[in-house]
């Protein structure tokens, strides 16, 4: 019976991983949502020398502050986390110390998966490849918006405004305002209210 006063020998709490890898592995962890930070810095505290998580940087309006664009982390595979082990995982251990955080590992029958070096190298370029395939994206909306802008010389057709839908003549266009005449009435307007239109005064 245990009592009071009586005394025992301390025992360091086990961690979460066993003997040193022939060479280190990455596995992938599924992570509780909006987890993955945390389950990161917790894995590193305990001694995983290295973990990754495919995000990117975004920008999001933030009303109310001393700036209207705030950058922020968007994950592009919400929920799962890379983790390089140079020692054994001991998956009980892990699933036991990070509970909250890590809700399991990836594997393939009933086995955790280990990600070969060369599969990773390739999913750490996915978030720069997303990023060029959307500045490509918008290059091709800018070259559409630019051919659908009039130019100095041009008709366009007004699309705001108390003259929405009037064919205009453009005189001259300085920083995105244009100089137009209508029926002898001169006026002005952002390009950006404005369509091109052939001589019919249809929209090009």
């Amino acid at each position: 019976m245990i009592q009071i006063g009586d005394v025992f020998p301390w025992e360091p709490a086990q961690g979460i991983l066993g003997p040193e890898l022939a060479a280190p592995q990455w596995y992938i962890l599924r992570t509780v949502s909006q987890k993955e930070k945390g389950a990161a810095a917790k894995l590193e505290k305990q001694g995983v020398p290295e973990t990754w998580y495919p995000a990117e940087e975004a920008w999001r309006i933030q009303r109310n502050a001393k700036r209207d664009r705030v950058a922020y982390e968007r994950l592009i595979a919400p929920g799962y986390l890379f983790a390089l082990f140079d020692r054994a995982p001991v998956w009980h251990r892990i699933s036991a110390q990070m509970k909250g955080y890590v809700t399991g590992v990836v594997g393939v029958e009933d086995r955790p998966y280990a990600v070969p070096e060369s599969v990773l190298a390739q999913m750490r370029l996915v978030p720069k490849r997303i990023e060029l395939l959307r500045q490509e994206e918008t290059a091709r909306d800018k070259a559409a918006r630019l051919a659908r802008e009039p130019a100095a010389g041009q008709r366009a057709q007004l699309t705001e405004g108390p003259f929405a839908g009037m064919v205009v003549d453009i005189e001259r266009i300085d920083r995105g305002i244009a100089a137009f005449l209508l029926a002898g009435i001169k006026g002005s307007a952002s390009l950006h209210t404005m369509v091109r239109v052939d001589a019919s005064g249809k929209p090009v």
